[in-house]
């Protein structure tokens, strides 16, 4: 199935009660040793089920082809107790957003141990970006009555003291986030309509809203300064793709589509940042029931601004993506279901399979 012109058609409201509870990424040898992991590779974080508060963090090294599964609860004697939405790692520290229970978490990347208590007082945090001493998450915010989003913000954390110091208040359902050029760049795609919005870092202060005819979901910034972003769920079908937005001029200047981009909208760069690697995923339907979806991850070149003619890694129930920014290799992760472990793949830049290794539950993301 070629994904590049099918359309992921999906009733955003419809599935807003259903998103917290799944949005929560290696080779033939699985350590089930309950010795301390040392981090020298990537960090594959799943998910868990739905709901169930089982996410994990494991450790893949890609020069031996070794994973350390549930590495995070080895390190620290007990489990996260959460489902896990992403981790960044910044200044020294690494960091764990959490639904399920919602808390933010602090680790040391070298070792997994946690640095402090967590921060619980956030509601529904998502993703995270750092500049100078603070920390910038994402949050949903509390439920509407018509399951809308309508008190998203993003809390301001300081590294030193790890406490919120402040709630800047966003559009709705905020979700990825990038700082740039003293500019905080944050993706909507429960607003309607869907936008981008820019903040003053300086200030904290609405600058710009960009709107869009897909829903905006990550953000990366290639080897240019340009900040593109995936756009889902769009409405026609051609709406959904990805965009380039301007950092300077803050307009967008290029749409590149991509009809049967992953709902979620995930992305990646490539370690020479000249590419945006790109997951696309066929459609629900009551006929497949989820199980076995065709799945693809397209290159878009930053320079002509085009996808290649075909993919560059086809299969099944690819969940999320990355690369290996020392190695060039590509990372999928595979869920086929969420309701017991999944994998990851490891591919060579010509899309040739190189690896693959059991993760936990819901693998979505990797950190590297």
């Amino acid at each position: 199935m070629d994904l590049k012109t099918t359309f992921h058609k999906l009733n955003f409201r419809a599935f807003l009660p259903y998103l917290l509870a799944l949005t929560v990424v290696f080779t033939s040898c699985d350590d089930d040793s309950n010795e301390t992991p040392t981090l020298q590779g990537a960090l594959v974080i799943n998910a868990g089920g739905f709901g169930n508060g089982d996410g994990s963090i494991d450790i893949y090294d890609e020069e031996t082809q070794t994973i350390q599964n549930k590495a995070f609860a080895k390190a620290n004697s007990r489990e996260l107790a959460a489902t896990i939405e992403s981790i960044l790692i910044y200044n020294g520290q690494g960091v764990i957003m959490c639904n399920t229970a919602d808390k933010v978490e602090f680790f040391d990347p070298s070792t997994l141990t946690s640095l402090v208590a967590p921060i619980e007082s956030v509601v529904v945090p998502r993703y995270a970006a750092g500049n100078g001493n603070f920390l910038y998450v994402t949050c949903w915010g509390a439920w509407g009555e018509n399951w809308d989003l309508p008190d998203s913000y993003i809390a301001k954390i300081d590294l030193s003291t790890h406490e919120v110091v402040k709630e800047i208040p966003v559009g709705d359902g905020a979700e990825g986030i990038l700082i740039h050029d003293g500019k905080i760049f944050v993706a909507n795609p429960y607003a309607y309509p869907a936008t981008v919005e820019v903040y003053d870092i300086s200030n904290d202060e609405l600058v710009k809203t960009l709107s869009f005819d897909a829903s905006p979901q990550r953000l990366v910034l290639d080897k240019n300064n340009q900040i593109w972003v995936s756009l889902t769920n769009g409405f026609p079908a051609s709406a959904n793709g990805v965009a380039k937005i301007n950092p300077q001029t803050l307009e967008v200047e290029t749409k590149v589509t991509l009809e049967g981009i992953d709902s979620y909208g995930k992305i990646a760069l490539n370690s020479s940042k000249d590419e945006v690697l790109v997951l696309a995923v066929e459609p629900y339907t009551e006929e497949n029931n989820g199980e076995n979806l065709a799945s693809e991850v397209w290159i878009l070149d930053t320079d002509t601004e085009s996808f290649d003619s075909s993919p560059v890694i086809s299969g099944v129930s690819f969940s999320g993506i990355g690369c290996n920014p020392s190695t060039g290799n590509i990372y999928v992760a595979k869920a086929p279901s969420y309701a017991s472990n999944g994998s990851i793949l490891i591919y060579d830049e010509q899309g040739q399979l190189v690896d693959e290794a059991t993760a936990g539950i819901g693998p979505y993301q990797f950190v590297f």
